[in-house]
């Protein structure tokens, strides 16, 4: 059943995607303050601007979702985690640094409200309720890996690594959508019940 599987990937990597990049910054802050300077002020906005952009973010996806649909709203959010973990990696200072995190919070708000929607209107019924699920131990998973990874890098302080392998899911998360349907319930909102029905 190629369409579970595809839509399996996707829930496990929006759920990654969402806890990794929350997370990495726990690795990462120490050696981000050293070469940057920063006082407690400046770590503490660097932190708190994914969870702003989240905010922005799950407010703000639902409409999007319902205007575009989901599938195109998650591939948008895909693009925006990749380029926002890239731009994290190569900043310059902590201004640039805090506005590529309010864009990763952007593309995790977004996710944590659409993808599990989409899941949930796309699934094969007898796979619904395991699919949305599997997107909460994704978040969990992507959290520990993102602690593993910090833990890797920590002897070389390589902060930009930590942040910037967030771009490697989000480009799986892309590919993956590529192949699958626009959600059936949205279709049929949209008028376009025949391919709903496909």
């Amino acid at each position: 059943m190629p369409l579970a599987i595809l839509l399996a990937a996707v829930a496990a990597i929006s759920g990654f995607l969402i806890g990794y990049d929350t997370a990495v910054i726990a690795g990462a802050l120490e050696f981000i303050a050293k070469d940057f300077a920063l006082g407690e002020v400046a770590q503490g906005a660097i932190v708190t601007a994914i969870l702003v952009g989240g905010l922005v973010g799950a407010v703000g996806g639902g409409p999007v979702a319902r205007r575009l649909g989901q599938r195109p709203t998650l591939m948008i959010t895909g693009a925006i985690f990749a380029v926002c973990a890239v731009g994290s990696a190569l900043a310059i200072g902590p201004w640039d640094l805090g506005a590529w995190r309010f864009g990763l919070g952007l593309a995790v708000g977004s996710a944590t409200m659409v993808a599990p929607l989409y899941v949930a209107e796309t699934a094969p019924p007898r796979l619904r309720g395991a699919l949305v699920s599997a997107i909460q131990l994704a978040i969990t998973t992507g959290i520990l890996v993102s602690y593993l990874v910090g833990y890797l890098f920590t002897g070389a302080g390589d902060w930009r690594m930590m942040l910037g392998l967030g771009a490697v899911p989000a480009l799986l998360l892309l590919a993956g959508l590529v192949f699958l349907p626009e959600s059936p319930r949205w279709l049929v909102m949209a008028g376009r019940e025949a391919d709903a029905r496909r």
